[in-house]
């Protein structure tokens, strides 16, 4: 098939299944009331705009993500006295979230941000304010638990399943002590007496931690090297990755540094997760985007191009494969360009409610058709014809007994041929999704032939195989360019 063809010809093959299992799936970040003050207005609409908000939520529905962080800076809804202001409008769109959330069986973690400056130990001599809580007692039992009991008893967000102290702690900025303390001591002393009064309290509700804001900086190094543990009081350890680049990229002087994609995954990411396996511990990537084509420095779009999303697609399948159990994506509203980058989904800031094509379509081809709680199918590609690989793939075996394929290939021009040989009893009515440079989600049906799908991945692409099939797939655009065994013979 295809003889015309030049291009390097792949098979792709599935050994047995793995241990690993995307539990939380792939989701995003929801981060409310973003404002910059540059900007024309907050990324997100008033609450009572009920036909922007009717739009925000047909756009995440058609997206489908499996998980979502709510993000809900403590500066908004805490007083100068310590005090929650329950009628925060933040709350109003977490239960909206939340309701659509329970019918759909996603699960969402609620993030902070910071600690209210009435519980940090304040500025020192030295004019530093050290955020960090001064009195542990007095903020666990002042904050976190009337919060945590508000949401939880009071708002009965039932989908609110995870609790993140902060954001991004124990970097340059944030999660300061005074001198003499210890910070990463202090960081779990606080994490344990909070898992203490959820115990007391009895509330349904897990943590994460430590939150870190890199994958080559991870906190739990120095909390080792201090003989700290932070794993009996969480359920999963998480990061964020912004830093990856393809393989065959060289550092980009202009904006962040960033390391090759082989690099994060097995020098980072697996020794992560197997750490945390080692403690009985989940690991999730909490945020993710892309810096390396430009976010506040070098192009603020970077983050939006489809290069970047396929930067992450790749990542979110080599990530899978060596026991990373959910990714969000940041973030959904963002007001871009007046801030550190172009990462949102939706257009909001510009009052225009677009999707953001890229960011958007690619998306939602992995977030619609992968579900919760897959178990992951690790893929080899063989043979090996380049110095760098560049096609990437993996399978997903959902509980509700569908399947899906993954593959990426980031070469940057060349087409790459693939023999994808299914696993024995991966039957169904299969479908491909298409999400290229050009082609933005585009679908067509296709039949294997004696177990095996042979198809062409276009340069920069991302394909999806799949037997899953939704009731709003009608939506998305025919591909009328198909491989032989899809349809038409088009070569």
């Amino acid at each position: 098939m295809f003889k015309n063809k030049t291009c390097d010809r792949l098979t792709i093959r599935f050994g047995d299944k793995s241990e690993y299992v995307l539990d939380q799936g792939i989701g995003l970040n929801w981060h409310h009331d973003w404002r910059a003050d540059n900007a024309p207005r907050s990324s997100s609409p008033p609450v009572e705009d009920e036909e922007r908000w009717r739009i925000l939520m047909e756009e995440l529905s058609f997206l489908s993500p499996n998980c979502i962080r709510f993000g809900y800076a403590a500066g908004k809804f805490v007083d100068e006295a310590g005090r929650i202001n329950k009628n925060g409008d933040g709350f109003a769109v977490l239960k909206k979230l939340n309701d659509w959330a329970r019918e759909r069986q996603v699960s969402i973690f609620f993030d902070p941000w910071g600690i209210p400056r009435h519980y940090s130990f304040g500025k020192g001599a030295d004019g530093v304010f050290y955020d960090a809580p001064g009195d542990i007692p007095a903020f666990v039992d002042g904050f976190i638990v009337p919060l945590i009991k508000y949401l939880v008893d009071e708002r009965k967000l039932v989908s609110l399943t995870h609790f993140i102290l902060l954001n991004e702690p124990l970097g340059s900025r944030t999660y300061l002590t005074p001198p003499g303390i210890d910070r990463y001591a202090h960081y779990v002393e606080c994490y344990r007496s909070i898992f203490d009064a959820i115990q007391r309290n009895g509330f349904p509700i897990k943590l994460i931690g430590p939150d870190s804001w890199s994958t080559a900086t991870w906190a739990v190094d120095c909390m080792n090297e201090r003989n700290l543990d932070l794993a009996p009081s969480i359920d999963a350890f998480d990061q964020h990755c912004y830093y990856a680049r393809f393989d065959y990229l060289p550092p980009n002087p202009t904006t962040a540094s960033t390391l090759p994609m082989t690099s994060i995954i097995h020098d980072h990411v697996a020794k992560h997760a197997r750490f945390a396996r080692h403690k009985g511990k989940r690991y999730y990537i909490t945020e993710l985007g892309t810096f390396y084509y430009g976010w506040e420095q070098g192009d603020i779009f970077g983050g939006c191009t489809h290069e970047a999303f396929l930067t992450e697609a790749e990542f979110i399948i080599r990530a899978m494969q060596v026991g990373c159990g959910g990714f969000y994506r940041w973030a959904y509203l963002a007001p871009g360009e007046y801030a550190d980058g172009v990462w949102q989904f939706i257009n909001t800031v510009d009052n225009s409610y677009t999707r953001q094509p890229h960011t958007f379509h690619g998306y939602a081809c992995l977030m619609r058709y992968t579900g919760r709680d897959a178990v992951v199918w690790p893929a080899r590609v063989e043979p090996r014809t380049d110095i760098y690989e560049y096609v990437h793939a993996v399978g997903l075996q959902r509980p509700d007994k569908h399947f899906t394929i993954l593959a990426v290939n980031n070469h940057n021009s060349q087409e790459r041929i693939v023999r994808i040989e299914l696993p024995d009893g991966w039957k169904g009515s299969w479908q491909k999704l298409l999400d290229d440079r050009t082609r933005k989600m585009l679908r067509n049906d296709l039949t294997p032939v004696n177990g095996v799908i042979e198809d062409v991945l276009p340069p920069m692409s991302l394909a999806v195989y799949t037997t899953v099939r939704l009731p709003d797939d009608n939506r998305i655009g025919i591909n009328n360019y198909v491989s032989p065994c899809g349809g038409p013979q088009a070569f």
